[in-house]
């Protein structure tokens, strides 16, 4: 028999229709994919001689909403109960399960002669009065949480972070049947801000805004029906704080201070965003993480002596000087890397320069440092 649910759902057993002792021997039941995948089998017991038998899965049969799936039993001595054409006209309803007529998947009722296996005859679109025992899920609703997102102005930014369940606005909500999830928008979306179904969300525009969503999870949809709420807010600028070493010229060069480490002779890498800070890993925190962390640097200026190389992956401009003191190469992670001249005099090297976040924002002019290593 073939049929499908209106609701996900468990089949919990099988029932079928026994005319009289003359369906003998040991019955058992299945229940199949449509395509011939055997979900689950169980051997009917303490039958009585007529009437409905039932037995019940040790292991209940999850089954989706909307697919169909085939019940079936074995009758080794024959003699099934059978109603030819029941079928041809007409399935059987009794919501939330569907008995299909004939022709809405291929045929039904189907059929195997043999010792068992997956039915796919058919005649005379026959009943063989195969049931299921079937409880409908009671699926809660998921929960849509609160979202916020930067974003730089003027700068189209694409949301796409994943989650267990869904991407951007759906990244951290939650399903109590962990389903994966769908977003549906509330209301009017800001002008230059888009949202998938799947939850990505792209902006380009130049103000802060936000909107309204509720997640689905394929059975209804979140609560309340106003929705979550989505903030998207402009990313604020880091701040460069103050880093300073010392570097000691004796051999083959030496150098103390947190933030510096040498990696070769007289060649050491400086950390400028050791100690900068960014706005929003405070006050806007991004739901993604992306915004609020210092990822990078930009050299303005530097004292007499200094070159700094130019590096295009970064945006870093070149610093032309006769490098009397020193050469500064940016690794665009933050650091730079730094080689001192030989007959550098003990003068400090000092590099002027703005942090850059994540999302590409930068120190202001006033929000930039310099930081100094002294020469000895």
């Amino acid at each position: 028999m073939k049929f499908r649910a209106d609701v996900s759902g468990t089949i919990c057993g099988l029932r079928f229709y026994k005319g009289g002792t003359q369906n003998g021997g040991t019955h058992e039941g299945h229940v199949w994919t449509s395509g011939g995948q055997l979900l689950a089998s169980a051997t009917f017991t303490n039958e009585t001689a007529s009437g409905w038998q039932q037995v019940n899965f040790a292991t209940r049969v999850q089954i989706a909403a909307n697919t169909v799936y085939i019940a079936s039993y074995t009758a080794p001595q024959g003699r099934y109960a059978e109603d030819n054409n029941y079928f041809a006209n007409a399935g059987i309803d009794n919501g939330p399960l569907h008995v299909l007529q004939d022709g809405v998947s291929g045929g039904n009722g189907v059929y195997l002669y043999g010792t068992g296996g997956f039915p796919t005859n058919s005649h005379l679109s026959s009943n063989y009065w195969v049931d299921v025992v079937f409880s409908a899920d009671v699926v809660p609703p998921a929960t849509a949480i609160n979202d916020l997102f930067l974003f730089r102005s003027g700068i189209a930014r694409t949301v796409n972070y994943a989650g267990p369940l869904g991407l951007g606005v759906l990244a951290n909500d939650t399903d109590p049947g962990d389903q994966p999830l769908g977003a549906v928008v509330v209301g009017t979306l800001p002008t230059g801000v888009t949202l998938a179904s799947n939850g990505v969300v792209t902006i380009n525009r130049t103000s802060a805004a936000f909107f309204n969503y509720r997640t689905d999870n394929g059975t209804q949809l979140s609560q309340p029906a106003s929705g979550a709420f989505a903030t998207l807010a402009i990313d604020g600028a880091p701040t460069a704080v103050v880093e300073n070493c010392t570097y000691t010229r004796a051999g083959a060069g030496s150098v103390s201070g947190a933030a510096c480490a040498m990696v070769g002779a007289s060649t050491f890498t400086m950390n400028l965003k050791a100690n900068d800070t960014d706005p929003d890993s405070a006050t806007n925190v991004p739901v993604d993480s992306v915004g609020r962390t210092v990822t990078g640097a930009n050299i303005t200026a530097t004292s007499t002596g200094v070159a700094v190389s130019a590096n295009a992956a970064c945006g870093q401009a070149a610093i032309v000087k006769t490098a009397s003191r020193a050469t500064v190469t940016n690794n665009c992670d933050g650091t730079v890397r730094v080689v001192v001249s030989a007959g550098a005099p003990a003068s400090p090297i000092t590099l002027t320069y703005g942090a850059i976040d994540d999302l590409g924002a930068a120190s202001a002019t006033a929000n930039r440092t310099t930081d100094t290593v002294t020469v000895q």
